[in-house]
């Protein structure tokens, strides 16, 4: 299981932010993969966890040996969250603690980027339609006074243990059932490679877009620029959630997998 990343101070070293990146990216352990063949088998399914293999096994993988920069990343396994919105109506939010080490020797840009997948095939971006409030509960709920904004936490991060950053990305619970849901994390490595189609065997461009006007930006010949599709190194989390939606919280969430592609 991922490690509980208990409220630490970012400005002064300690021995538990140490011991927590020294056990470097955890996978799975055995109690997760069977609770996965268990439930898998009372389904009448293939195991989720070999589901989720599957699904992600049409993305690149990254380099073995490569030298482009890395950040450390731990995460505790995501949870739920009840809050009223302006209406009175409590909705619920999944949240997913996780702590950024910059171990690269040099100070980098940190600008996470956080999908969701879910096994009904909805994709939602981190962030996206949740009020200000939801954080606010969370930094309660949480307690740890150096738990900052996902919009906050956006900048430069430097080197080292005393400069650790930990924050949350939020997302609303689906309104359908979700038994299994994959988390792509991206924003922690320099590592990109140009996208190929697997037919054609060309490199996959896209319209370059003038950010002023929206609008695709046109080159001197008049036609519209095109430029390379850019895949960036991107840490997977796959997780069983066994909850419902009118209870997501009733049951915890299993780590079921982490990997590295490129997407």
């Amino acid at each position: 299981m991922v490690p509980v990343l208990p409220p630490t101070h970012l400005t002064a070293p300690s021995a538990r932010r140490r011991a927590r990146f020294r056990r470097g990216r955890p996978a799975a352990g055995a109690a997760a993969a069977l609770a996965g063949l268990l439930l898998a088998a009372a389904a009448g399914s293939p195991p989720a966890a070999a589901q989720g293999a599957a699904a992600d096994s049409s993305y690149p993988r990254p380099s073995l040996a490569g030298d482009a920069w890395q950040l450390a990343m731990t995460a505790r396994n995501p949870e739920v969250i009840s809050v009223r919105g302006l209406s009175g109506e409590p909705r619920w939010y999944w949240f997913l603690p996780y702590a950024v080490l910059n171990d690269t020797g040099e100070d980098r840009l940190f600008v996470p980027e956080v999908t969701v997948v879910t096994d009904g095939g909805e994709l939602i971006e981190a962030g996206r339609g949740v009020p200000a409030s939801v954080f606010a509960a969370i930094a309660e709920r949480v307690g740890n006074p150096y738990l900052e904004n996902p919009e906050a936490v956006i900048g430069p991060i430097r080197q080292g243990e005393d400069f650790v950053k930990e924050s949350v990305a939020i997302w609303p619970v689906p309104a359908a059932d979700v038994d299994r849901m994959t988390i792509f994390f991206a924003g922690l490595s320099g590592e990109t490679r140009e996208a190929v189609s697997p037919v054609t065997g060309e490199v996959v461009t896209e319209l370059v877009i003038d950010p002023a006007t929206g609008r695709p930006a046109l080159g001197p010949d008049g036609q519209p620029r095109t430029q390379p599709v850019l895949l960036r190194r991107t840490e997977v989390l796959e997780y069983l959630t066994p909850g419902t939606p009118r209870s997501p919280d009733r049951l915890p969430t299993i780590l079921l997998d982490r990997s590295t592609v490129l997407r």
